[in-house]
């Protein structure tokens, strides 16, 4: 949970940075970053993926910008 994910969707070609997060986190934004429910159909797609995978055909997991458990916070 709160990684955050930079993606590229082709088809509005557009870069999105999201952070996976639980349920009850979903649903805003942050300074141009959407928390993103991992129940979505979108946060499901993206777990287990990794960088240069496609989900749904069109948007790109372009890099992993934070992931809490690399970077040692385990308290979140």
């Amino acid at each position: 949970m709160n990684s955050q994910v930079r993606l590229w969707n082709d088809e509005y070609e557009r870069e999105m940075i999201v952070s996976l997060v639980y349920p009850q986190d979903a649903g805003g934004s942050d300074f141009g970053r959407t928390r993103l429910s991992i129940l979505t159909r979108m946060g499901l797609s993206m777990l287990g993926r990794k960088v240069g995978d496609t989900i749904d055909g069109d948007v790109r997991i372009c890099e992993l910008l934070y992931q809490p458990e690399a970077a040692g916070d385990f308290d979140l």
